[in-house]
C-alpha cells in the first residue's frame, strides 16, 4: 500500500473462536488493513429514528455465520442481516438461509437451470413429499 490509500476496517463476523477466523484476521492485517473480530460480546446494534448504528463501526464485513450450532440461529442471522442492511458483506446472509433448507436450496438452484431429474436406480435416494425419487444433478 502507498501512503495515499485509506486503511479500511474489516469486520470478521463469527460467534466462535476458530482457526479460520484467526486466519482471516491475520490475512486482513497482512494486507495492511484493520481487522476487527465481531463476536457476540463485541457487537452493539442501535436502531432508532436516526437510523442504524453498529459498534464497532467497520467498512466491510466478512460473514462467518454460515452454518450455526447456536441455540438461537435466527438471532445470529438477524445480526448478520443488520450489518448487510448498512454495510457491504461478503457471504451475504440470504445465501446462508438458502443453503440451510433443502427446498430453499433446490428452488434457488432451479433458478439457474439446475433441475432435478428422475432417479430410481438407487435405494438410498429418499422419496420426497411428491412421491417421486429426485436428486439434484
Amino acid at each position: 500500500m502507498t501512503g495515499r490509500e485509506a486503511t479500511q476496517t474489516v469486520g470478521i463476523l463469527g460467534f466462535h473462536n476458530s482457526r479460520e477466523t484467526k486466519a482471516i484476521c491475520n490475512a486482513v492485517s497482512m494486507l495492511g488493513q484493520n481487522a476487527v473480530w465481531l463476536h457476540e460480546e463485541a457487537v452493539s446494534i442501535d436502531v432508532s429514528s436516526e437510523g442504524v448504528t453498529l459498534d464497532p463501526d467497520v467498512d466491510v464485513v466478512v460473514n462467518r455465520l454460515l452454518l450455526s450450532k447456536s441455540t438461537t440461529p435466527l438471532e445470529d442471522r438477524s445480526i448478520t442481516s443488520c450489518y448487510a442492511a448498512v454495510q457491504s458483506v461478503l457471504n451475504d446472509p440470504r445465501n446462508a438461509l438458502f443453503a440451510v433448507h433443502k427446498h430453499a436450496a433446490a428452488s434457488r438452484l432451479s433458478l439457474y437451470s439446475l433441475r432435478c431429474r428422475e432417479r430410481s436406480d438407487r435405494d438410498d435416494v429418499k422419496k420426497n413429499g411428491c412421491g417421486s425419487n429426485r436428486v439434484i444433478r
